[in-house]
């Protein structure tokens, strides 16, 4: 389990973009002490905005997802690639995970419930930053 899951979810347009690079940036200085940002990828492309991949895992229909069509994915294969890397991340419990992404607060109340479930499995505590529309 991990001690604690920090959920960071901006709104597009308020630097959320910078949050998640410098994240990335610094993600192996951060894993020294115990804080774990995970990586992505969806069909090769690494993403350090981790929107496109816990959307793609938990959207009931990822159709029309905009972020799908400039990557040029499958809706099915993305969502397949994501929930096994979302599973995989979840899997290496240890320390803190930080998830940052924006189009999760895009999710509905049934989606975001069913990612919320998934993370109190592996945590017993989850902080939230961020607003849900």
């Amino acid at each position: 389990m991990f001690e604690k899951i920090v959920l960071h979810v901006g709104f597009h347009r308020t630097g959320s973009t910078t949050v998640q690079r410098e994240l990335d940036t610094n993600r192996w200085a951060l894993l020294d002490d115990g804080v774990r940002i995970p990586s992505f990828n969806i069909s090769g492309r690494r993403l350090a905005n981790h929107s496109v991949p816990i959307f793609n895992a938990f959207k009931a229909d990822n159709s029309s997802y905009h972020a799908n069509k400039v990557l040029g994915v499958d809706p099915r294969e993305a969502h397949e690639q994501s929930l096994c890397q979302v599973e995989s991340m979840l899997s290496q419990s240890s320390g803190t995970l930080v998830i940052s992404g924006e189009d999760i607060s895009s999710l509905n109340e049934s989606e975001l419930t069913e990612f919320l479930r998934l993370l109190c499995d592996h945590t017993e505590s989850i902080v939230i930053f961020g607003l849900f529309s």
